[in-house]
């Protein structure tokens, strides 16, 4: 049901755009150059141009800039088999959503700088109850357990530099040559509960350290279209396909565990070990499924 519902959301994306690309390019044979635009309640709206874009040459637009995630491990294990003690480990994403600022220098360039940021920490805490071993009869003694959850942070970096090559009475045809650089970290922590009838603590594994790496070098082409066949040319959509370089890293390292004994030797101890993977991909923005062009190439901004 989510992937259906998910589809359906990027569907409607998809009429959205292709509606408003339409009425844009009607509207714009329709009127005349010097034809004016409703702009009652914008106060850039007032000034003088033959495009919604020339009205915000010297703007700011707020928007989100199509890109959200930062890779990062998740679910460490550490093993030991054959004498050989290793970790292994996932790679997984922190959502991060990008939001951020466009500055028009003149109506040919402009710049675009984001961040995202997001940060996760949680616990949960059991009220439980332990027999008296040895005395069945005896009512059960209470305790409590308490477990800190995998913290995640994640911080996403973009800036781009959109370069204005058409432009008509309510669209501006762009080429975007971009950057994103992104970095997480987190922490697991091995805990365990300690019963009542327990002369000692239990032995826990040292904190796995989590952490991951992201940076994206490319550039995108695609129109920008503005609202100004609505009355609102302050709004605006854009829809791009590009062509990118993807590098990505994920790391997990810790996890050592002492001897269960410390009076005793240390053979049973295991020192801490790593896991590391990285990948480096070279591809369009859109990829193997017909949507896709709506999965980060979408935004919208606002100006003001």
């Amino acid at each position: 049901m989510w992937k259906r519902n998910r589809w359906l959301g990027r569907t409607g994306v998809a009429v959205m755009v292709a509606a408003l690309a339409l009425v844009s390019s009607r509207s714009s044979m329709a009127q005349e150059a010097s034809a004016e635009v409703s702009t009652s309640g914008f106060s850039k709206a007032t000034a003088t141009g033959n495009t919604d874009h020339d009205l915000f040459a010297g703007s700011f637009a707020v928007g989100y800039f199509g890109v959200r995630s930062v890779p990062i491990a998740i679910n460490p294990q550490v093993s030991e088999a054959g004498g050989v003690i290793s970790m292994d480990a996932s790679i997984g994403e922190v959502d991060a959503p990008v939001l951020g600022v466009r500055y028009w220098f003149n109506d040919g360039i402009g710049v675009d700088v984001g961040l995202g940021i997001r940060r996760w920490t949680g616990s949960a805490k059991w009220k439980r109850y332990e027999r008296v071993p040895g005395d069945p009869e005896a009512a059960p003694r209470e305790f409590s357990f308490e477990q800190d959850g995998v913290s995640q942070t994640g911080f996403l970096l973009h800036a781009g530099l959109p370069i204005a090559f058409a432009k008509e009475k309510h669209y501006v045809f762009e080429l975007v040559p971009e950057a994103n650089i992104g970095f997480s970290g987190g922490t697991v922590k091995d805990q365990a509960q300690r019963l009542p009838s327990a002369d000692r603590d239990p032995v826990v594994r040292d904190d796995i350290k989590l952490s991951g790496f992201r940076l994206d070098i490319g550039a995108r082409v695609g129109s920008e279209i503005h609202f100004g066949f609505m009355g609102i040319p302050n709004l605006a959509l854009q829809a791009s396909v590009g062509l990118m370089l993807s590098m990505q890293k994920i790391k997990a390292d810790g996890g050592a565990r002492p001897p269960a004994d410390s009076s005793t030797t240390v053979s049973d101890a295991q020192p801490g070990t790593t896991f590391q993977a990285s990948s480096m991909e070279i591809s369009t923005t859109v990829r193997d499924t017909p949507w896709a062009i709506f999965e980060n190439t979408v935004s919208a901004l606002y100006y003001f």
